[in-house]
């Protein structure tokens, strides 16, 4: 993450964007063939941006932060997305 004078960006290679978007399909896939609706967990101060990336990909797709989902909120989790 960059951060200018007022604003603040994340500066994410092409490819990198690609390899996020491949990992990320078949775990979307995979919630839509289970009838769950699929949402992204994120830290708090990378959820923008990465909502702002992801939804030229996956118009519909649930980005929140952690911050965001309440204690009492049941989450399966499908798998994890991580790049190198």
């Amino acid at each position: 993450m960059e951060h200018k004078e007022r604003t603040s960006y994340i500066n994410i290679k092409p490819q990198t964007i690609q390899q996020i978007v491949a990992r990320l399909t078949p775990l979307i896939e995979k919630a839509a063939s289970l009838n769950y609706q699929p949402i992204v967990l994120t830290s708090p101060g990378v959820r923008p941006y990465f909502k702002r990336i992801m939804e030229k990909f996956f118009p519909s797709l649930v980005v929140l932060s952690y911050n965001e989902v309440t204690p009492d909120t049941q989450i399966k989790p499908i798998g994890v997305v991580s790049i190198e």
